[in-house]
C-alpha cells in the first residue's frame, strides 16, 4: 500500500480541534491536530487502534508536507513504532494517530483527567529540573 499524500480527520476530531481552537489560544489549527498525534503517543495508543476511526464527510485535509513539514513526525513513528507493520507507511500512522489523539483529548478533557491544555506541558520548575 502507498504512503498518503493527505493526512485526513474524521468529524469526530474536528469537532475535537474545533473546541480546543474555541476555548484555547493556539493560533493554527494544524497544530491542534499535532498535538492529537502527539497526545496519542503520549498516551500509548496503537496505531492501528479503532479509536480514530469515523466519519471522513465533513472532516478536514492536510497536505501530508505540510502536517510533517520536517519529518520529525515520521521519525516519531520509526522510533515508537519500529515493530509495528504499518511503520513503512509513516503518514497512515500519523493520520491514525493524529485522528485517535484527538478523540482521546476530547474524552479527556470531558471526563476531567485535563483540566486544560497547559496540563499537557510540564510546569517551568520541572523543565528547570531536567536540565
Amino acid at each position: 500500500m502507498a504512503d498518503l499524500k493527505n493526512i485526513a480527520l474524521v468529524v469526530e476530531a474536528v469537532q475535537v480541534l474545533d473546541r480546543i481552537e474555541k476555548e484555547y489560544p493556539v493560533t493554527h489549527r494544524m497544530d491542534i491536530a499535532r498535538l492529537g498525534f502527539a497526545y496519542a503517543v503520549r498516551e500509548g495508543v496503537s496505531p492501528n487502534s479503532d479509536l480514530g476511526k469515523g466519519s471522513r464527510e465533513g472532516g478536514a485535509n492536510y497536505g501530508s508536507a505540510g502536517f510533517d513539514p520536517g519529518g520529525k513526525m515520521a521519525d516519531m513513528v520509526a522510533v515508537f513504532f519500529a515493530d509495528d507493520p504499518l511503520v513503512s507507511e509513516p503518514n497512515r500512522v500519523i493520520e491514525n494517530l493524529a485522528n485517535a489523539g484527538l478523540i482521546l483529548l476530547g474524552r479527556h478533557l470531558d471526563e476531567g483527567k485535563i483540566g486544560s491544555i497547559s496540563d499537557l506541558v510540564p510546569n517551568a520548575s520541572r523543565v528547570e529540573h531536567l536540565q
